[in-house]
């Protein structure tokens, strides 16, 4: 490694090795030091990567991180990154490819503030950065940690496990081949996409919000959004309580566009207003085919002046409300204008309305279901 000669030099805190240690037995971690303070950022553990039986007495170090200090890339081929504090496991101004590790993000789940910084694994912190995270398990214990903050272009590719939230994007970002939960509860948006694209591919998401009204597992509030072959739902399917009120699974605002292909979007709230769906912005949404249920209240709610384009393919139902409900000037088309008509699909089921118009200035067009 090479350091800049201007970087001060400062003793960090010393790492004992337990006299227990035997030889072969190596504990193998790299330090992420920042050069202007010499303070010790972070740690990867590289254990795992080679195996005890495939080590011999002439065994040196691994060579399982690789830099490239010309574009900045980063390439980690095993091990654990673990980030403790609040702030950047990787902060990336260039390239990063992380695959086969697993990644713990620890902390508190209080914050003085809502402007105090969370704990994210990467921030992608440029438009030409790019990160590419694959076959990755994610331990999170708290409400705070993001996978990815993203200015640039990422990827998260089969990626399992726990996570306060993935995290903001106004870059390009895909999420593919993946499995998410979160702790016992979470109080932020887990996926916001304000002015990027966006594609949730094959993958479930599995989420509880509480205490802060009005946030979603998905917020859009602009860019362009594709939601395909995957599962998003909430699990708050007991709770009662004031704090799990407010909660959407989708909410869109601004301008956002959003595209919905053979999904599921589920709210399990046996609350009311948690709606799978709340259209507060003036984009295009298209339901191509899928399933969107309610428990509680409407599937989907519009309270602006939306485009909302439900394909054959698609079920909305509640269980106990509206299944579409219309509070504002919008534009709701229920099939196309093809000159065949189904009378079967699209299927659209409510409890005291199927569909609610609540505005004269709206727009139904009802050709086929």
């Amino acid at each position: 490694s090479s350091f800049p000669a201007e970087a001060p030099y400062r003793q960090g805190p010393q790492t004992q090795i337990p006299s227990s240690l035997k030889a072969g037995e190596y504990t193998l971690v790299a330090a992420i030091i920042d050069p202007a303070t010499g303070n010790v950022k972070g740690l990867v553990d590289c254990t795992g990567l080679l195996p005890n039986q495939l080590r011999t007495s002439s065994t040196d170090v691994l060579n399982g991180i690789a830099v490239n200090t010309a574009t900045g890339e980063i390439y980690i081929t095993g091990g654990t990154i673990s980030h403790t504090t609040n702030g950047e496991g990787i902060n990336n101004y260039g390239r990063v490819e992380a695959s086969n590790v697993e990644i713990k993000l620890n902390g508190n789940n209080s914050r003085s503030s809502e402007t105090e910084s969370f704990t994210r694994f990467i921030r992608n912190r440029t438009a030409d950065s790019y990160a590419r995270i694959s076959d990755i398990n994610i331990s999170n214990t708290f409400q705070f940690g993001k996978l990815i903050d993203n200015e640039g272009t990422a990827e998260i590719i089969r990626a399992n496990g726990t996570v306060g939230m993935i995290g903001k994007n106004t870059g390009s970002l895909t999420i593919k081949d993946s499995n998410f939960t979160t702790p016992t509860s979470t109080t932020d948006n887990f996926i916001e996409n304000s002015s990027g694209t966006l594609v949730i591919d094959n993958t479930t998401i599995s989420s509880m919000i509480q205490r802060t009204f009005d946030d979603s597992i998905i917020f859009l509030t602009g860019g362009t959004t594709t939601i395909k072959d995957s599962n998003i739902s909430d699990n708050n399917s007991t709770c009662t309580e004031w704090y799990c009120k407010d909660r959407n699974v989708i909410m869109t605002s601004g301008s956002a566009n959003l595209t919905i292909e053979n999904s599921s979007i589920i709210t399990k709230a046996p609350v009311v207003t948690n709606n799978a769906m709340y259209l507060y912005g003036t984009g295009t949404v298209n339901i191509t085919s899928g399933t969107i249920t309610a428990k509680k209240d409407s599937a989907i709610i519009i309270d602006k002046a939306s485009t909302l384009n439900i394909g054959l393919n698609t079920t909305i139902k509640t269980e106990t409300n509206k299944g579409i409900e219309i509070n504002a000037a919008a534009t709701v088309s229920i099939g196309s204008k093809d000159g065949n008509v189904s009378t079967a699909t699209p299927e659209i089921t409510g409890i005291t309305y199927g569909l609610y118009n609540n505005n004269s200035n709206s727009t139904v067009n009802f050709y086929d279901g």
